[in-house]
């Protein structure tokens, strides 16, 4: 069914009408074509190099948000960039893949040897320890910006609010 054509001058309602297609032009459809693209570029049987991902998510990252940021709202854009944050953790849990490995990062970023052994030898699947808090406090959002994990949410202020807007 066509949406009916309006005068703005003549209802109130159809300003608002106006501006919620205006707001959201395929809200739904970029946000999943979104997560998809990232779950392809951090794939957990890619085998490329952590760094290589991260500087292609930034690209696409980047691009996105320059795009279709500019529709989305603040509150969706925070909550996909938390989601980008676990899957590069996800991906960086699965580079490491032995027990060793783990235990080794874990300790040079500084988590107690205690918890260490917790978390190394846990058996649950990659996606859950990706929300662990230990693996949470070992890859902080400020160790990952370290990286170059793109910061959607820094991103989209400056998308909306130019560069000099404070983050």
């Amino acid at each position: 069914m066509m949406a009916e054509r309006c005068d703005p001058f003549a209802r109130p309602l159809c300003i608002e009408q106006m501006l919620a297609n205006v707001t959201q032009p395929d809200g739904p459809k970029a946000h999943a074509r979104f997560k998809q693209r990232v779950k392809e570029i951090t794939r957990r049987n890619r085998g490329h190099n952590v760094q290589d991902v991260i500087d292609e998510l930034r690209r696409y990252a980047t691009g996105w948000i320059n795009y279709f940021g500019i529709s989305h709202t603040y509150t969706a854009v925070v909550e996909l960039a938390e989601w980008v944050r676990r899957r590069v953790r996800l991906y960086y849990w699965k580079s490491w893949k032995q027990p060793r490995t783990r235990r080794r990062h874990l300790l040079a970023l500084g988590i107690p040897r205690e918890e260490v052994h917790m978390a190394s030898r846990s058996r649950k699947g990659y996606w859950r320890m990706s929300s662990n808090s230990i693996l949470q406090r070992a890859l902080t959002n400020a160790w990952l910006h370290e990286q170059g994990v793109p910061d959607l949410r820094a991103l989209w202020i400056v998308a909306h609010y130019g560069p000099k807007a404070r983050i």
